[in-house]
């Protein structure tokens, strides 16, 4: 709630953790918000090539713990 004692915990770690891309990782973040997407569907959203670093940002917010990655598959596309 507004005032409470963790409200400006998450803006701190977050900027600590990932510096001057913060504004970068909180729109993936927020891309992810509705439910799982596919690196193809973030780009989207960002309004970004699928190359460059996205695959790296991707790594480093799960290693971070802020995303997870979803390893479902279907048979028929196996």
């Amino acid at each position: 709630s507004k005032g409470g004692f963790l409200v400006d915990e998450f803006e701190q770690i977050f900027s600590d953790i990932f510096l001057r891309k913060t504004d970068y990782y909180k729109k993936i973040v927020k891309a992810l918000i509705n439910g799982p997407k596919d690196q193809a569907e973030i780009c989207e959203f960002l309004g970004i090539d699928r190359h460059g670093r996205i695959s790296e940002y991707l790594e480093e917010l799960n290693l971070a713990g802020f995303i997870s990655v979803d390893f479902t598959w279907d048979l028929k596309t196996w």
